[in-house]
């Protein structure tokens, strides 16, 4: 399932994300209505480039470690495979571990339509290598 910042907060798009803590409010509104967790945001970047801005990195949409973020470059127009796409995941204090190219085409899954589920667990598109897997999110089978 996705929620579209612009839906959440209609006055948002204001040349970046202004996203204010009313869109919050929605967000868990929605959050608690479907029974289901934020695990991460996608944005666009208008240039090739996937990597975070300063301003990506000191606002992570959800503050909160193992929230991942992927951008996608060129305004995700025209032909786009997925390790065009960034991935970057929060850690926490500020620190972010970030993955480009086959790296992070290897951390994302994308399903086909007839696969896919608004409940299905987040290990069916996003993967981390077993070593950096907490346990509480491995027996959870989500993080």
């Amino acid at each position: 399932m996705a929620a579209y910042y612009d839906d959440l907060d209609p006055g948002c798009l204001t040349g970046g994300i202004s996203f204010a803590g009313t869109g919050y409010s929605r967000l868990w509104d929605l959050c608690d209505q479907t029974g289901l967790t934020v695990i991460g945001d996608v944005h666009t970047h208008p240039h090739t480039s996937t990597a975070q801005s300063w301003i990506d990195t000191t606002n992570p949409m959800i503050a909160a470690p193992g929230h991942v973020a992927l951008i996608i470059p060129r305004y995700a127009a025209g032909d786009l495979q997925i390790d065009d796409v960034g991935v970057h995941q929060f850690q926490g204090d500020g620190g972010w571990t970030s993955w480009h190219g086959a790296d992070a085409a290897a951390r994302v899954q994308l399903l086909p339509d007839s696969q896919r589920s608004t409940h299905r667990p987040l290990r069916t598109w996003w993967t981390r290598p077993a070593a950096s897997r907490s346990p509480r999110a491995a027996d959870r089978g989500t993080r």
